[in-house]
């Protein structure tokens, strides 16, 4: 094209016979938007309606087309996700962020985190029905990475819901995929092997090819699910496990599946083991993907003790995120477990002595099974001292909660109410948890760092007329810490987290405590980090600040993290307005300090 660009623009206006448009852009600054005649502000909506894509606008008649495609496309995107209203965190949660930082937060927030708290932000980030950044570009990448981190943090049935409301964006590949490994998660290979996903026999993707093969297998056509798996090798696949995992879908017997191998778990791999009833190699036990975790864990089909400890393994890993509860984690712990009663002596002592996850699972069985008061007692003082030694943390003491709730506060000793209590609360049972504090609190002259902590984190929980915070709280612990009640280091890290929240430290505890705060460990982010958080939140950026929070935690979780950066995170997502889950990543820090006392 030569001459001027004015004169191009002109006589491409007048080529598409709006030529009438002109006066208006001649008055227009350039980079200004663009405003239709008649229509103001207050009409705009009206005027141009949201839309799920490009809208065609038929040519003038005469017109010279050379392939340009003329629509009219939504100034604003539609907003996609299962959470909306009080549910979610509102429609412009990445208002004010650029499309390249929101893709790098999704990328970094940690999803497997042992935090049910964090699991929660996660939960909240990934599903609120949002737009993406104004500088998204239609929102595919943005779209397909949320898809992706969503199926990485266990949410499977928001998948297929969300990409039912992104139809303008419902053919891209890589969502595409999503979808089908959506199908292998739900209901394996009768479902992933019909007319929705088609896209298996046009595609050369490796994805794809291996589906075909895996569908050609499934339907008895094995001479052509051989032949897809040749075109693989030619193609340098490397994927060896699935080659034997299709061979003996084959019915090729002789082959052996075993490990290790280079490859992740996939959700083919999971969807032919399960039509196998083949184990997973216990190697495999990190699975990244918490979707993959959770269905494994669910997966009653794989029995025997290699079977059970894969369920097991899987069934922490998604629990410690949130996405199993402690009700489903329970069940597996009974479904699975060895328990015997006439065999508890042995089989407790045992479990004591070797921590694992057959171990937590014996203890939790012989405690919902077992009906007499001092035996239970002491089964739970074990089980809670297990799990102070591992990351399983609340999580494994909301289930020993769950298979306490028949027993009654006043059927036992107070020596063991403190266990009580702290099962209680991690499962969420406060009025259980407040009348085993109480007789806890009231029998004879119980440990006072053991009081300060259980009444810290009944007060955080949720505030009440009985259970409220006071500025003379933080003296009377900073004067029991003088006494050796508590370490100094310990009360600093708590009253950092009740000053996070908003309540009043007075200033001499302050002063008194920051001389300990040398002695705070824990895992810290980069300062560029703190940063950010801080510059967001104060913005009112609601997405990034959530995101940050769950970077500067850390995939340790709150009990891991550093903590003045939980404090930080706390401080930054009550300023946007995520006041509750801010309390509970609090709540879940101070339960923290209470299960490690437990002995």
């Amino acid at each position: 094209m030569t001459g001027s660009p004015a004169k191009a623009l002109f006589a491409f206006l007048l080529a598409l016979g709006l030529g009438a448009a002109l006066p208006v852009l001649a008055q227009t600054e350039v980079g200004a938007p663009l405003q239709l005649p008649g229509v103001g502000e207050e009409d705009e909506e009206e005027a141009a309606p949201e839309a799920a894509g490009p809208q065609s606008v038929p040519m003038r008649p005469g017109a010279f087309d050379e392939n340009i495609q003329v629509g009219v496309i939504s100034s604003r995107a539609p907003t996609i996700g299962t959470l909306s209203g009080t549910d979610g965190l509102g429609s412009e949660i990445w208002a004010g962020t650029s499309a390249t930082r929101a893709q790098i937060l999704l990328n970094q927030i940690p999803v497997g985190a042992p935090s049910r708290a964090m699991g929660n932000l996660v939960r909240l980030l990934l599903l609120t029905a949002s737009r993406p950044p104004e500088d998204a570009r239609g929102g595919d990448p943005i779209f397909e990475l949320r898809l992706s981190r969503t199926l990485d943090a266990g949410h499977i049935d928001a998948v297929p819901a969300m990409i039912g409301q992104a139809t303008h964006l419902e053919g891209t590949p890589g969502i595409q995929i999503l979808r089908a490994e959506t199908i292998l998660l739900q209901g394996g290979g009768a479902a992933a092997c019909t007319n929705e996903t088609a896209q298996r026999f046009e595609s050369e993707e490796p994805f794809w090819m291996k589906l075909r093969a895996y569908c050609f297998a499934h339907e008895g056509l094995v001479p052509a699910a051989r032949l897809t798996a040749d075109l693989l090798y030619d193609a340098d696949d490397e994927d060896q496990l699935f080659q034997d995992l299709l061979e003996r879908l084959s019915g090729n017997d002789a082959v052996r599946v075993e490990g290790p191998f280079d490859e992740d778990l996939s959700t083919l791999h999971l969807a032919m083991m399960r039509d196998l009833n083949i184990v997973p190699s216990r190697r495999r036990e990190g699975a990244k993907s918490l979707s993959l975790a959770r269905v494994m864990a669910l997966h009653s089909g794989w029995s025997g003790e290699e079977g059970h400890a894969f369920r097991l393994s899987s069934g922490e890993m998604a629990a410690r995120a949130g996405v199993l509860g402690s009700g489903e984690l329970l069940g597996i712990y009974e479904d699975v477990s060895p328990f015997e009663p006439e065999l508890r002596t042995e089989q407790l002592s045992a479990a004591a002595n070797a921590p694992s996850a057959a171990s937590r699972a014996v203890f939790a069985e012989a405690l919902s099974v077992d009906r007499i008061i001092g035996t239970r007692a002491e089964t739970l003082s074990a089980a809670l001292a297990r799990a102070a030694e591992t990351d399983m943390g609340a999580s494994y003491a909301a289930a020993l909660g769950r298979a306490a709730r028949d027993m009654a506060p006043e059927e036992t000793l107070a020596w063991a109410s403190y266990n009580f209590a702290i099962a209680a609360l991690a499962d969420g049972n406060l009025t259980q948890a407040y009348s085993w504090f109480d007789i806890f609190n009231g029998g004879g002259a119980p440990p006072v760092r053991r009081v300060q902590a259980l009444l810290a984190a009944l007060i955080m929980v949720a505030p009440s007329e009985r259970f409220a915070y006071w500025p003379d709280h933080a003296l009377l612990w900073l004067g029991q810490a003088d006494l050796g009640e508590m370490p100094h280091a310990r009360l600093a890290a708590q009253l950092m987290w009740f000053d996070a929240m908003g309540y009043q430290i007075p200033t001499a505890v302050r002063e008194r405590l920051a001389l300990h705060e040398n002695e705070l460990t824990g895992t810290a982010p980069p300062p560029a980090v703190i940063g950010n958080l801080r510059e967001a939140a104060q913005a009112g950026r609601m997405g990034e600040t959530v995101a940050y929070a769950l970077v500067a935690i850390g995939p340790g979780g709150p009990r891991a993290a550093h903590p003045a950066a939980l404090a930080e995170a706390i401080r930054a997502l009550r300023l946007v307005g995520v006041t509750a889950d801010a309390r509970a990543l609090a709540t879940e820090a101070l339960l923290g300090v209470a299960l490690d006392d437990v002995e």
